[in-house]
């Protein structure tokens, strides 16, 4: 959970609860799906009791990557972050904006799907051909 916990920085408190409510976080802890994640007090003391520092030096994030480098789940490439900081003007998506893009990405997708199935795929949009048939 120590893994989790410094992979998600969150406190104790939300990380007993995502456990709790995420069987996929709860089968990575050796939790079974029946019973709760251990709560944050007990969490706490646990760490209070061994020490922040052991668990540090245990390096936890390096023995996980290694262990996935050796079962080939990840390549283990090195990474690269740049810090740089720009001031900008963000533009911020709207709900609409996010809505009309995952309509297109569907619409893309199922045509995708549609020629690969042999079904006919109407090659222009409806607004497209109005203003066809306007200008004809």
């Amino acid at each position: 959970m120590m893994v989790l916990k410094f992979y998600l920085c969150i406190s104790f408190e939300d990380l007993s609860i995502v456990v709790s409510k995420t069987p996929m976080y709860k089968q990575f802890c050796h939790i079974p799906l029946d019973q709760d994640a251990p709560t944050d007090t007990a969490m706490m003391k646990i760490t209070k009791k061994y020490g922040l520092e052991i668990i540090q030096q245990l390096k936890l994030n390096d023995n996980f990557i290694r262990e996935l480098r050796k079962q080939k789940i990840i390549k283990g490439r090195k990474l690269r972050v740049d810090t740089t900081v720009i001031e900008s003007n963000i533009a911020y998506p709207t709900d609409a904006e996010l809505l009309f893009k995952g309509v297109q990405k569907l619409e893309t997708t199922m045509t995708t799907i549609k020629e690969k199935c042999g079904q006919n795929v109407r090659k222009y949009a409806k607004k497209n051909e109005r203003n066809e048939a306007k200008t004809s």
